[in-house]
């Protein structure tokens, strides 16, 4: 997913999983993020700021696929916002966050997820790139909670360095972040994330992530 979006023109991208019943914003939603300015991991990482961000629950509210301005723009026109909502708008705005598509995800067992899209111009819904968005972000929540719903019968070993490689895959780190943060080089930061997608059997970072999440080797 994340290779393919950059194809398309993206600079940063996030993907929610939603627990069944809860908001879409709220502290228990497991995210994965790419991209995005650290300032701004840090500042959405706080569970009290992050809980006014609007946009994920009105994207699945409305069920259909909108601009970042668009969702902003039918928040603001309901009237009554809470002041840290605008808060939240000026903060992400100062980030950079001003042009990208939000996309609702369905899953059975109300499996829901968002996935947001960044692009450094405007962009339009009817956009190719955004249809193209779309398709592999469903394909992906889909393939995400085939697995979520698989039991767990079997144990995954990891060595003290590949959870610290995965951790930093699931903080949205690069491999040369990565490489930075651990005192080794990228060349063996690549060897680590092969080995890891091996014995995770998958294919990108975000089901690395999820299935980390999911057997207990990381938690974020």
């Amino acid at each position: 997913m994340i290779e393919t979006a950059r194809s398309q023109g993206t600079w940063c991208q996030s993907y929610h999983l939603t627990p069944a019943f809860a908001r879409h914003s709220s502290g228990v939603v497991e995210i994965y993020a790419d991209g995005f300015p650290k300032e701004w991991l840090k500042l959405y990482g706080d569970p009290a700021f992050r809980a006014f961000d609007p946009l994920p629950d009105q994207v699945i509210a409305q069920g259909r696929t909108m601009t970042w301005l668009e969702a902003k723009d039918e928040v603001l026109a309901k009237g009554n916002v809470p002041p840290q909502t605008v808060e939240y708008f000026e903060k992400s705005h100062a980030a950079g966050l001003v042009h990208g598509v939000a996309i609702p995800l369905y899953g059975p067992n109300y499996r829901n997820a968002y996935a947001s899209y960044g692009f450094v111009d405007e962009v339009s819904i009817d956009d190719k790139r955004v249809r193209t968005l779309i398709a592999v972000a469903s394909a992906t929540h889909r393939r995400i909670v085939d697995f979520l719903n698989q039991p767990v019968d079997h144990h995954i070993a990891l060595s003290n360095r590949e959870r610290e490689v995965l951790f930093g895959i699931s903080r949205g780190h690069s491999n040369n972040e990565i490489a930075s943060l651990l005192g080794i080089s990228p060349e063996t930061v690549s060897t680590y994330v092969k080995r890891l997608f091996a014995k995770l059997e998958t294919r990108d970072r975000i089901g690395a992530t999820i299935k980390g999440l999911k057997f207990g080797l990381i938690h974020v």
